[in-house]
């Protein structure tokens, strides 16, 4: 606000410029954009990093929720839908389109992407949306925890094959 009282052109420019630019103004001290663009701010990160850090800790914050959250004693309730699933996801699923990669005429590396996009555990992020929509949380974070045990098993199987077959040199 100006002295006398009437509201600034540089104020109303500053409200209506992106929440954020605004806030990592604030944040750095420094009204000149700093921290945007990878450059560097007052306290020598740039935004790029911080962003990559924050980013890197998702999966594992993730994994502990689960962990403090899950009960085992509700495992026996669900082991027959978990064993159908993960037969589909882990073992089923493979045998399906793992061949149709190869068919396709996809080796090493590529035919590897094919390999860990058909046969990777469940995401943690499906127990938390299934907590967030109400449904069945508990099968989710089981889900969760034996396909990622079971998914070492079933990776090293179908890589020790692949590579036998010649198929993989990577």
């Amino acid at each position: 606000v100006g002295s006398d009282g009437e509201v600034t052109e540089e104020e109303v420019s500053a409200k209506s410029e992106n929440p954020m630019e605004w806030l990592k103004k604030k944040l750095t001290g420094d009204k000149k954009n700093a921290g945007v663009n990878g450059r560097e701010n007052v306290a020598g990160y740039t935004e790029d990093t911080t962003v990559q850090d924050l980013a890197k800790l998702s999966t594992p914050i993730a994994f502990m929720i689960l962990g403090g959250d899950l009960d085992f004693s509700k495992v026996k309730g669900n082991l027959k839908t978990a064993f159908v699933v993960l037969t589909i996801k882990l073992v089923i699923l493979p045998l399906i389109m793992i061949p149709m990669v190869v068919m396709m005429g996809y080796r090493d590396a590529d035919l590897l992407s094919g390999v860990l996009a058909y046969q990777t555990p469940v995401a943690v992020s499906s127990y938390i949306m299934a907590q967030q929509a109400g449904a069945d949380g508990q099968l989710a974070g089981q889900l969760v925890v034996f396909s990622s045990v079971l998914s070492i098993f079933t990776l090293f199987v179908t890589i020790f094959i692949l590579r036998t077959m010649g198929l993989l040199a990577v």
